[in-house]
């Protein structure tokens, strides 16, 4: 077999191979899909149209924004095809995004999100004669892994950014209440340049505190990391405001103090705690309690929402590895004056 190999190698150039093998993955990744997907018949609805439904067979940890990552992947695939995409998160429990009580009884995604194309209910689709059930782990085969997404120039990015902008819906009240939040909260940095700052303190924390969770995760940064760089990029950008969404009360509190009042923020948020009030990283089994208790599931993902979109809205950005500034990119559609994003390698553990 290596004699095999090595006159393989040595016979065909490497150009024909890697597209060799590149055509052979693309066979592989067909196979998969057709394999994990289901065809099913309901009734004698919409005998002209298919439908893809998005779900997942098995309780997922994912939150919001990844949640909406996850389903942009399954809106392309089904929209490539030609089919009618539709979310179903009634039949799949997510806890991040949904309460235990309301499992199996709503579908979660359209607390946030309108359904991908209007005019269809998941009720007529289960009426219906054709229906694809998405893989039951949540998205197809060779989706994009949105963890390695840097350069938002890329054109491998540009179907995706379109996708969003026409079938990622956020519910209208939502989006008001987002829109009277900008216009308050930014109101005072009348024509002044905005920085968005996406920080994940719990990508540093797992790292200090040696993690098992956050093993094969991105790397993050300090607060004094952050701080540092923050004024670094307004300086470069031309910013002179920052809006902050930070995941961590302390790193919270500590960008306060140093910007005052050029920080802008979404108030009465409850956040999360990876460090104590001096810095200090909580151990495994604290780190990354709510800090209250006092909103729903629902609620603190509506607000996250919101925060993620006002995150769209700035002049520039920075951010580290992370679904929620992924989501405010998609958002943004290549809006951004300026655009930069830490990578410091995996956590290995």
């Amino acid at each position: 077999m290596n004699f095999i190999l090595r006159l393989y190698r040595k016979l065909v150039p490497d150009q024909v191979r890697r597209a060799y093998n590149e055509g052979f993955q693309k066979i592989i990744t067909i196979y998969k899909n057709r394999r994990a997907m289901h065809k099913k018949c309901y009734g004698d609805l919409n005998k002209d149209k298919t439908f893809y439904v998005i779900y997942s067979e098995c309780p997922q940890t994912w939150g919001l924004a990844t949640t909406v990552s996850i389903v942009l992947n399954n809106i392309k695939y089904a929209v490539d095809r030609g089919w009618i995409p539709i979310v179903d998160l009634k039949r799949c429990y997510i806890p991040g995004i949904q309460n235990k009580e309301h499992q199996g009884k709503e579908n979660a995604w359209e607390y946030y999100f309108e359904q991908p194309v209007s005019g269809y209910s998941l009720e007529d689709v289960y009426r219906s004669r054709h229906v694809i059930l998405a893989p039951d782990k949540g998205q197809p085969y060779g989706s994009m892994d949105w963890k390695r997404m840097k350069e938002l120039s890329d054109e491998m990015y540009t179907p995706y950014f379109e996708t969003t902008a026409k079938y990622i819906r956020i519910r209208p009240e939502i989006l008001e209440r987002a829109e009277e939040i900008r216009k308050n909260l930014f109101e005072c940095a009348g024509d002044a340049k905005i920085l968005g700052i996406g920080m994940r303190a719990g990508l540093y924390w797992g790292e200090v505190a040696h993690t098992q969770m956050y093993v094969n995760h991105p790397k993050g940064l300090n607060i004094d990391e952050y701080i540092e760089l923050t004024n670094q990029y307004m300086r470069e950008f031309g910013c002179e405001y920052i809006f902050v969404s930070a995941d961590d009360r302390y790193y919270m509190d500590r960008m306060k103090q140093e910007f005052g009042e050029k920080c802008l923020y979404m108030a009465d948020r409850a956040l999360p705690r990876y460090f104590d009030e001096k810095g200090n990283p909580f151990p495994e089994g604290k780190g990354g309690m709510i800090e209250t208790d006092d909103q729903s599931v629902q609620e603190r993902s509506v607000d996250y929402l919101i925060e993620t979109y006002l995150l769209s809205v700035c002049d520039s950005l920075f951010r580290v590895q992370g679904g929620g500034s992924v989501l405010a990119c998609l958002l943004n559609n290549r809006r951004y004056e300026n655009y930069y994003m830490v990578d410091r390698g995996v956590y290995r553990g």
